[in-house]
This record gives C-alpha cells, sequence and structure tokens, in this order.
C-alpha cells in the first residue's frame, strides 16, 4: 500500500518532467532543421510540433505504465532513472525527420534545365562553325605545304643535275691528270738515260 502511495505522489511529477524533456528535444531538432534549411520547412515544423504536442497528450499514461512497472526495482530510491526510455513515437518522428533532411539535401543539388530546342540548334550552329574554321585553317597549312614540297622538288631536280656535272667534272681531271702523270713518268725516263745515249738518239731523230 506504501508502494501505491508513493506511485501517486511520483505520477504527476514523472507526466510532468518527460513532457518537459520530451518537448525540448523536439524544439531543439526542429531549430536545427530551421537553421539548416534557412526557413524551408517551417510549415513541416509546426505540423511536427503539433504531432508531438498530440503525443504529448494521449501517450504519457502508456509511458507512465511502463515506468511504474520499473519503479519496484528502485529499492525507495527518490529519483527513479527514466531519462534513458525513448518512447516508439519519438523514434518514428526522428526517422521521418531524417529521410525528409535527406530528401531535401539531394533536392538541394542543382539539375540541368532544359534550355529549349533553339539551344540546341544554336550550339549545333557553333559546332558547325568551328569545323568550318578548323577545316579552312587545315587546307591553308594544306596548300602551304604542297608549295613548300613543290619547292623542294625543283631544288632537289637542280642539286641532282649539278652533281652529275660535278661527276663528269671529275671524271675529265681524273682522265687529265693520269695523262700529265704519265707525261711526267716519260720525261723522268728520259732525264734518267746516260748522256751519250741521249745524244746519240737525239741526232738519230729518235727522241725518248
Amino acid at each position: 500500500h506504501s508502494m501505491n502511495g508513493k506511485n501517486k505522489q511520483w505520477e504527476p511529477f514523472l507526466a510532468e518532467e518527460f513532457a518537459h524533456q520530451f518537448h525540448e528535444s523536439v524544439l531543439q531538432s526542429t531549430q536545427k532543421a530551421l537553421q539548416k534549411h534557412k526557413g524551408n520547412s517551417m510549415a513541416h515544423s509546426a505540423e511536427q510540433n503539433h504531432k508531438v504536442d498530440a503525443s504529448i497528450h494521449y501517450n504519457i499514461p502508456e509511458l507512465q505504465t511502463s515506468c511504474w512497472g520499473s519503479l519496484p526495482q528502485q529499492n525507495g530510491q527518490k529519483e527513479p532513472q527514466h531519462k534513458g526510455l525513448i518512447p516508439p513515437e519519438h523514434e518514428k518522428i526522428s526517422d521521418s525527420e531524417e529521410d525528409e533532411e535527406d530528401e531535401e539535401e539531394e533536392e538541394e543539388y542543382p539539375r540541368p534545365k532544359w534550355h529549349g530546342i533553339e539551344a540546341v540548334f544554336e550550339a549545333y550552329q557553333e559546332h558547325v562553325d568551328e569545323q568550318n574554321l578548323e577545316r579552312q585553317v587545315l587546307q591553308t597549312q594544306c596548300r602551304r605545304l604542297e608549295a613548300q614540297h613543290y619547292s623542294l622538288s625543283l631544288t632537289a631536280e637542280q642539286l641532282s643535275h649539278t652533281m652529275t656535272e660535278l661527276r663528269n667534272q671529275k671524271q675529265k681531271i681524273v682522265s687529265e691528270r693520269e695523262r700529265i702523270q704519265a707525261e711526267l713518268d716519260h720525261l723522268r725516263k728520259c732525264l734518267a738515260l746516260p748522256a751519250m745515249q741521249w745524244s746519240r738518239s737525239y741526232f738519230k731523230g729518235y727522241p725518248r
């Protein structure tokens, strides 16, 4: 009977303290969401607060019942440990808030917008203009390279004729040198003969 009396004394205090803590936790989560999204979810937070108030008024007796089941184990302590109890409604609300925050974070990323068919034609025209300009530049470079190739071909042909002439001149020089060398050799032989043979051959008309 004394335990029932204690329950009756703790009942209003537990209900008021739990409602206060639960309300503060919901307010903190709502303020964080408001600061993060800059006022975009004000209507949603108002509706969420309304659900929280409803859960506080209608679900407190069930929570008190769960608290009273743990009171006999406290051995007459003045303040039961009920801060770790989390109602399933609070868990559902927290999960829904996290899901909605994730969805809002995904919506913050910009998506590509369709600018219309005119933008497509404009981009295509720019692409065609770039291709035409590139084609003109390549054609100009090709003509310049062709002109250089023709000039180099003429130069190569002239060099080929010059090389042929130089070879012919070289052969002529070699032949002339051989002829002169032969005459020099013959002259040395003639100078090496004895004076008598030289004079005799000279008077006979057979120069050697």
